[in-house]
């Protein structure tokens, strides 16, 4: 949507660079008039009514008119569609100015501006009433070492931590903490001292410390449950 307003913009712009001074000046007169509408850049009245409303001739309306920058007719009325772009696609049409007849004249760069203002100001209140009473997800499982194990798996064996601690120090692993709460909640979530071993190898090898072991341990358990959640499913949608 950006780069198809950009390009409506730029668009606009060249064309008022063909314009002559006088009625570059005259533009910015009745952009204000354009921008205080009930339907911002839209204004139903005639070129004469227009010019008069910013102190300017006729002329200088009646050349900006020309050139493309407002866009409209006298006593046909007006019609605009416009077509959001993303990634080299092309959306659907939508019309963001119709009158049927009678004197209208706008400004596209203002109009797709003051669309796509709206369309933003929309998803966000779309946004916020979806997370209205959200109590927000958990830490990730994969945290940064201060995950705190979870209520329904507590760590029953009091030294579990200090094994893990003793065998992470001799795969090369020092600073262990035998009571770090993400340490305790990889114990609780199955982790054992093979797998802490191994990691703690890996993080010998790789310059890394405690807690990154840990976490390794920590995403090598969702990953085993994750496959197994999804052999599950797989088995449960398979017909007999």
């Amino acid at each position: 949507m950006a780069s198809k307003r950009g390009e409506t913009a730029a668009r606009a712009d060249r064309r008022l660079r063909a314009c002559s001074r006088a009625a570059r000046g005259t533009w910015v007169d009745v952009v204000d008039l354009l921008k205080g509408q009930g339907q911002r850049g839209v204004v139903c009245a005639p070129l004469s009514a227009i010019a008069e409303a910013v102190s300017a001739p006729v002329g200088l309306v009646v050349e900006l008119a020309s050139a493309g920058v407002l866009c409209g007719s006298d006593n046909q009325g007006a019609t605009f569609f416009w077509a959001a772009t993303h990634a080299g696609m092309r959306g659907d049409p939508v019309t963001l100015v119709d009158v049927a007849d009678g004197p209208c004249w706008y400004c596209p760069a203002l109009v797709v501006d003051d669309h796509s203002r709206r369309m933003k100001s929309r998803a966000s209140q779309r946004w916020c009433a979806a997370m209205k009473g959200h109590k927000g997800f958990g830490a990730p499982f994969a945290s940064n070492g201060d995950a705190q194990p979870n209520e329904r798996k507590a760590v029953t064996d009091p030294e579990a931590g200090a094994r893990v601690c003793l065998e992470m120090r001799k795969a090369g692993v020092r600073g262990s903490d035998p009571k770090h709460p993400s340490l305790l909640a990889a114990i609780a979530e199955g982790g054992t001292l093979p797998m802490f071993t191994a990691a703690a190898k890996q993080a010998a090898r790789n310059g890394k410390g405690f807690v990154w072991a840990v976490v390794q341990v920590r995403a090598e358990l969702e990953g085993a449950r994750r496959s197994a959640s999804r052999a599950r499913a797989f088995v449960a949608e398979t017909p007999e």
